[in-house]
């Protein structure tokens, strides 16, 4: 169902960014928005929709199986394989959306999706991320331990500041 719906979601975005492409960002942004608040509505008809939501949105990974961590090895490995084609709209949109559909329910919403963005904040800014970010992580840990905040939210953490901080920095040429 989350894959039928994800495919049914990347077809609209396609659509949206072939006839809107300098909108494209915002019209997706607008998209999710609908997307939440339709979740939310359902979620509010279910007697623990309240906790199901909660678990799609911070997913603890470290109670992931083996065999769901097998499906996310093998995404990895598929998109790692066929990234001369992603760059197509036709090719990427979809993959996303399969991808995504089954990374959330095990690693949550918040993770997958600042694990898309903070990177290629990063990236633009010209920041060795990969170090910096390893670093800032530890340093993210250290302080959450002692406000008593859940693993996820600890990575979450890291990711938002360093995510704003990287979009902040300027290239040195």
């Amino acid at each position: 169902m989350a894959t039928t719906g994800a495919m049914l979601c990347a077809s609209v975005v396609a659509w949206l960014s072939h006839r809107w492409p300098q909108q494209r960002e915002a019209l997706i942004g607008l998209l999710y928005v609908f997307g939440a608040s339709v979740a939310l509505l359902g979620a509010g008809q279910d007697p623990h929709g309240r906790e199901r939501l909660g678990q799609l949105l911070a997913a603890d990974v470290l109670w992931s199986d083996g065999y769901q961590v097998l499906v996310l090895a093998t995404c990895a490995l598929a998109v790692t394989l066929s990234r001369r084609w992603l760059s197509r709209d036709a090719v990427f949109y979809p993959g996303f959306a399969l991808v995504a559909s089954l990374a959330v329910p095990v690693l949550g919403l918040f993770v997958v999706f600042a694990a898309l963005i903070a990177p290629g904040l990063w990236q633009r800014a010209g920041v060795d991320w990969a170090g910096r970010f390893g670093r800032f992580t530890r340093q993210c840990t250290g302080l959450a331990r002692v406000l008593v905040i859940g693993h996820a939210q600890r990575s979450l953490c890291g990711f938002g500041v360093i995510g704003f901080w990287g979009a902040q920095c300027r290239v040195s040429a």
